[in-house]
């Protein structure tokens, strides 16, 4: 009996480039084809979307992308196969990496037979495709609504005790210590943001900041 099945997981931070790409885009359409339905194998279609600061731009598959960069603004790049839809079969799976965390997942939706059990393995063999080209940047893009929480809480108490009259001098000097660290915290936050993104593409850009850090990285060791 066939059932339907979708689900949604975050992709790690990761660096995206074609080799990447060329790979995913023959594993989901590989899997899209098994699984349609035999009188509609012909009607799968493919898509790749790379967006950037002012645009976006289609094609119907990194092969025709001929470029060795991707663009210095690029902000996501999405993937997705789908067949055709039927009642008894349908395959929809969508790869979407940007530069924040909340953007950047999988998503697949099917319906036949053991519709649930594909669904995840098709998931986690994205993610094990994916596993070689994961970063720390994770470390520097953690959930933007909870950490803005934080930060917020953490001044507004710490600002509520640096007032309060009932607590001593040294108290109070403390309290106005924590404010003035969580604000530099912050600021050094959002500056990382946008050098360390979610996930990163291979732009002319990038690779020059990479070599810059390697550069100074290696500056510092020697001088140690």
């Amino acid at each position: 009996m066939p059932s339907s099945y979708s689900l949604s997981k975050t992709l790690p931070s990761c660096n995206v480039d074609k080799i990447l790409l060329e790979e995913l885009e023959q594993y989901i359409q590989q899997k899209v084809q098994n699984l349609a339905d035999p009188d509609n194998k012909d009607e799968v279609s493919y898509e790749l979307h790379i967006k950037d600061s002012i645009g976006l731009e289609e094609f119907n598959s990194i092969n025709e992308y001929n470029k060795t960069y991707f663009p210095n603004d690029t902000e996501g790049i999405t993937i997705g196969c789908r067949s055709l839809y039927t009642k008894n079969n349908h395959q929809v799976i969508k790869i979407r990496f940007a530069t924040r965390k909340f953007a950047s997942e999988i998503n697949v939706s099917l319906v036949g037979n053991s519709a649930r059990e594909i669904a995840l393995s098709l998931s986690d063999e994205i993610l094990r495709i994916i596993e070689p080209y994961k970063t720390k940047n994770y470390l520097f893009n953690p959930n933007g609504i909870h950490g803005l929480a934080v930060f917020a809480v953490t001044c507004l108490c710490a600002s509520f005790l640096s007032g309060n009259e009932l607590l001593s001098e040294p108290y109070k000097k403390f309290a106005q210590a924590v404010v003035f660290v969580a604000m530099i915290c912050g600021f050094s936050w959002f500056i990382l943001l946008f050098f360390k993104p979610y996930c990163t593409f291979k732009t002319a850009l990038n690779e020059k900041r990479e070599t810059k850090v390697k550069w100074i990285g290696v500056t510092q060791l020697k001088q140690c």
